[in-house]
């Protein structure tokens, strides 16, 4: 384990979107808005149109306050999170956190 990284996370990146799920199925994913080759936005419709990634917990990374809007504008249901630039690295752990700790309460509560 590298120095400064805390147990229970794992991550697997993807410079392009579409090679990023061919690795694993995630608790989580990420998505940057701002991605190369396929925009964000179309790359979280995708997730939740797709019925083998639909129930995945998204969390949106972004730089622009206005692209926020255009993502709970969509007819999808929205991300379980949302990251503005610049990430502050303490926000992030506790944002993942949060999600995964939501997703298991609900699946205890099934």
């Amino acid at each position: 384990m590298s120095e400064g990284r805390r147990p229970g996370f794992s991550r697997h990146t993807s410079p392009v979107a579409s090679q990023g799920l061919n690795l694993t199925v995630p608790d989580l994913i990420t998505v940057d808005l701002s991605m190369p080759e396929h925009d964000g936005i179309a790359t979280f419709l995708d997730l939740r149109s797709n019925p083998e990634t639909e129930a995945i917990p998204v969390c949106i990374v972004n730089g622009h306050a206005e692209m926020r809007a255009l993502i709970y504008e969509r007819p999808a249901r929205p991300p379980e999170g949302y990251m503005d630039r610049p990430i502050d690295p303490k926000r992030v752990v506790g944002t993942i956190r949060r999600i995964l700790d939501l997703r298991q309460r609900r699946r205890r509560d099934r």
